[in-house]
């Protein structure tokens, strides 16, 4: 049956037009109502079945410290250590420790990293990664998260990210200290030929006795190996903490049993709602079904006669 705009937009059409959908929603439920239990049923089973189907997964949390490698700083000749009475907070920590950025150090470790989809981890496939690498400016503390199907396998992950790590550290440490360390050397080298200008000049002063020349050349001598060993002191003091600092793993813990990765209620949300939105497409199939099938309404009718009228 043809209505016309003017029918359409009268209020009492729409009223009793709403009517016939109540109707004919409530005629689809009290027909068709198994069907809609038979939907529940089967779902709520798909969802137990996929709950049991899920991996048993072991999950690693792991804490490692920052280090320090403040070398001397040198100017005028002069060797100064870097003040540390700043926390870390101020510090670029990262550069100091790998020489990268955070975005470039973040970047050398995607190889190390991963993760699975909600699919993989519950249709009980095996799989193994690191999952997350927590940093913040603000802290000299890193965390590390992982989980895993193999409790071995997953630690092994975890030592190749760790091996990988502290041998950038190390890298870090040798071009900084090699440099530093052969300065060092040149000072250790300066230290015994004062020593050996002392030793002669005593040796002189034996045979000729105490003169105003070996007495100023031996002030000059002792102020020398004086401002040598402070510099050799500054360097032996550059490798101890707080200025040379290792970095080092504070805990790593492994969950002793392995664990569904989801709850049941993520497992019955998810079904609940496939479940609702199919019965939902079938309501509004079984509505409009209904609809075509009942007869007209008997308002509508005299609308559409007094129309033609």
């Amino acid at each position: 049956m043809k209505y016309s705009l003017e029918i359409l937009s009268n209020e009492k059409f729409l009223l009793n037009f709403l009517f016939d959908l109540l109707l004919a929603a409530k005629i689809s439920l009290k027909k068709y109502w198994y069907i809609f239990i038979f939907i529940t049923t089967i779902f709520l089973i798909a969802g137990n079945y996929h709950y049991n189907k899920q991996s048993k997964v072991f999950y690693l949390r792991s804490t490692f410290r920052l280090g320090s490698i403040l070398t001397p700083k040198f100017g005028t000749g002069v060797i100064s250590l870097t003040e540390v009475g700043k926390t870390k907070f101020g510090r670029k920590l990262l550069e100091e420790n790998f020489g990268l950025s955070k975005k470039d150090f973040m970047s050398s470790l995607k190889r190390f990293l991963g993760g699975v989809s909600f699919v993989k981890k519950t249709t009980g496939e095996r799989f193994n990664y690191i999952s997350a690498f927590e940093y913040s400016p603000t802290s000299a503390f890193i965390s590390i998260s992982g989980e895993g199907t193999d409790k071995k396998e997953l630690i092994s992950k975890y030592n190749d990210l760790m091996e990988f790590i502290f041998s950038l550290y190390n890298t870090q440490r040798k071009v900084k200290n090699t440099p530093l360390l052969a300065r060092r050397d040149l000072l250790l080298e300066e230290k015994k030929l004062i020593d050996k200008e002392y030793a002669d000049l005593l040796v002189i002063e034996k045979d000729f006795g105490f003169t105003s020349e070996v007495e100023e050349k031996k002030d000059n001598l002792s102020e020398r190996l004086l401002e040598v060993k402070k510099q050799l002191l500054d360097f032996d003091r550059s490798q101890k903490e707080p200025y040379l600092e290792e970095i080092r793993v504070m805990n790593l813990n492994v969950s002793k049993t392995a664990r569904s990765a989801y709850g049941k209620t993520i497992f019955y949300v998810v079904y609940f709602g496939m479940a609702f939105l199919l019965q939902a497409l079938l309501i509004i199939i079984l509505i409009i079904k209904n609809l075509r099938e009942m007869p007209p309404n008997i308002y509508l009718v005299e609308l559409q006669e007094k129309k033609t009228v």
